[in-house]
C-alpha cells in the first residue's frame, strides 16, 4: 500500500493524523460537555446525557445549526439554544417531543431574536430550526433510540449505518453536507465508532474545510481536477488516510488543527508543509 505514496508524503499525512487528538481535544469535547453540562473527563456522564433527546438536539443548535454563518453565528446559535429551552419551560419535554412538527421552537426562535435585535431570517434559519426538533420527534417515536446521538450510534453498533443517516440529516433545508458530515464525525469519535463504519461510507466522516482541501489536493495520488467537488476530494482524503495507515477521522480534524494552530494563514500552508517533509 506504502508504494503509491512518497515516503515524504507518508510522513506528512501520519504527522498530521496526529494532530487529531488536539484537534479532539480543543474542538469536540467542549462542545459535547457544555451541551451535555456535565463535567469535563465523566464520559460515563457524558454518554447518558447524550440519550437524553433535549441535550442532543441543544448540541446541534448550539454548536453545528449555524457554523456557516460567519459572524451571526454566535448570537444565532444562542437564539436556537434559548428558544429550545423556552419550549421545554412552556409545556416540557415530553410535550414537544411527542409533538407532529417544530412550530413552536421556531416562534420562540423569533422572539429571541427579537430581544436579541437581530433578524430571523425566516428563508434562512426556519428549515434548520424547525427541521432540526422535527428530526428529534421522528427519533424519538423509534424505539431504545430517544435521541439523534443514540440513533446515530445504534444505526452504526447494529448496521454500520451511516449513509442513510447522512441523506435524512441533510434532507433538512439548511443543513448542508459539510455540517451533516461534521456532526456524523464528531458524534462518531465521542463514542468511538470509526472502525465500525464501512470503508465506503467513511469518506461521510471528512467535511471538507479550505484546509483538508489544500492539503488533499497536495498530497492524494490520483487527483485530474484542479477543484473536484466536495464528496470527490472526501473520498480522495479518506483513501489518502488508508494509504498512511491513519484513521480518516485522525487525518481531517488533524488538518484543520495544523491549519487553524500552526499555520494560521492559507499562504504559509506550503512553507509550513515542506518543513514536515523536510524534519
Amino acid at each position: 500500500m506504502h508504494g503509491s505514496l512518497p515516503t515524504s508524503h507518508l510522513k506528512v499525512v501520519r504527522t498530521l493524523a496526529g494532530f487529531g487528538p488536539a484537534y479532539f481535544e480543543d474542538f469536540v469535547l467542549p462542545q459535547f460537555y457544555g451541551a451535555a453540562r456535565v463535567d469535563r473527563g465523566d464520559d460515563e456522564a457524558l454518554a447518558a446525557a447524550l440519550d437524553d433527546p433535549i441535550v442532543a438536539l441543544r448540541l446541534f443548535l448550539r454548536s453545528y445549526a449555524f457554523a456557516r454563518r460567519g459572524k451571526d453565528r454566535q448570537p444565532l446559535s444562542d437564539a436556537a439554544s434559548g428558544a429550545l429551552k423556552r419550549a421545554v419551560e412552556a409545556n416540557g419535554p415530553d410535550a414537544l417531543l411527542k409533538g407532529e412538527d417544530g412550530e413552536a421552537v421556531w416562534d420562540f426562535f423569533v422572539e429571541e431574536c427579537a430581544e436579541q435585535r437581530i433578524k430571523p431570517m425566516e428563508q434562512l434559519n426556519r428549515g434548520v430550526v424547525q427541521g432540526m426538533v422535527e428530526l428529534a420527534q421522528e427519533v424519538y417515536r423509534l424505539p431504545d433510540q430517544p435521541s439523534i446521538c443514540t440513533w446515530i450510534r445504534v444505526a452504526i453498533e447494529n448496521r454500520g449505518e451511516l449513509a442513510l443517516l447522512f441523506e435524512r440529516i441533510v434532507d433538512i433545508r439548511g443543513v448542508g453536507p459539510k455540517t451533516a458530515s461534521c456532526f456524523l464525525r464528531d458524534v462518531v469519535a465521542v463514542f468511538d465508532l470509526e472502525e465500525d463504519i464501512p470503508n465506503v461510507d467513511r469518506l461521510i466522516m471528512q467535511p471538507i474545510d479550505r484546509w483538508v482541501r489544500s492539503i488533499t489536493l497536495r498530497y492524494a495520488p490520483d487527483i485530474h481536477d484542479e477543484d473536484p467537488v466536495d464528496w470527490v476530494l472526501a473520498g480522495k482524503a479518506y483513501r489518502l488516510a488508508r494509504l498512511a495507515e491513519v484513521g480518516g477521522i485522525d487525518y481531517n480534524m488533524g488538518c484543520t488543527w495544523f491549519g487553524l494552530k500552526q499555520v494560521r494563514r492559507p499562504e504559509l500552508l506550503d512553507a509550513a508543509l515542506r518543513a514536515v517533509e523536510r524534519d
